[in-house]
């Protein structure tokens, strides 16, 4: 499963990613895809969005703790922390 939270999706990339994702609300996508396809979907979002777009992304994992989690945007915003192996997201 992959879950994308953004505050702003180009539209390109937003409307591409509608044939693969529900936008359960405006700019909230939910899917069910399988692992090797959500890797590769969040590799190519990673690539054309950089940091000029402010997202979080949750890909469901089969290793513990079951989850990963990608913020993309600006440096001075959120950040990911780990501890003991678990990710946890640190708002500003």
């Amino acid at each position: 499963m992959l879950v994308i939270s953004a505050k702003d999706i180009p539209p390109s990339i937003r409307g591409k990613l509608k044939g693969f994702f529900i936008e359960v609300k405006p700019y909230v996508l939910v899917s069910g895809v399988s692992d090797a396809l959500a890797r590769k979907i969040v590799e190519e979002i990673v690539k054309a969005c950089g940091n000029d777009y402010e997202m979080t992304i949750l890909e469901s994992l089969r290793r513990p703790p079951g989850y990963k989690v990608w913020y993309l945007g600006r440096p001075d915003g959120n950040k990911i922390i780990e501890i003991t192996g678990m990710q946890l997201l640190l708002e500003d």
